[in-house]
């Protein structure tokens, strides 16, 4: 459950911390394809943005099983997530 409270606590996280995440993997992701693969860079940046995107329905479960979504370690990996 996220609180509007919640969200603008962790604003800095969300905002600074899961937008690098976010720009930063798609980027590192774009970058292989091109120079790798030879791919099409607007296609190497579509495909980058969707697997910089898809680590959320893996992670949180993970976090939630290993009782660490309620840790610091948790709340910022929530965070990233939550800007995902």
């Amino acid at each position: 459950e996220l609180s509007w409270e919640r969200l603008v606590r962790m604003k800095r996280l969300v905002f600074g911390l899961g937008a690098a995440q976010l720009f930063g993997s798609t980027i590192l992701i774009a970058a292989l394809m091109y120079g790798f693969l030879q791919a099409r860079l607007s296609s190497s940046f579509i495909i980058g943005a969707a697997l910089a995107m898809s680590s959320t329905a893996i992670v949180i479960p993970v976090l939630a099983e290993s009782r660490r979504l309620n840790r610091a370690v948790g709340r910022t990996a929530f965070s990233v997530l939550l800007f995902q």
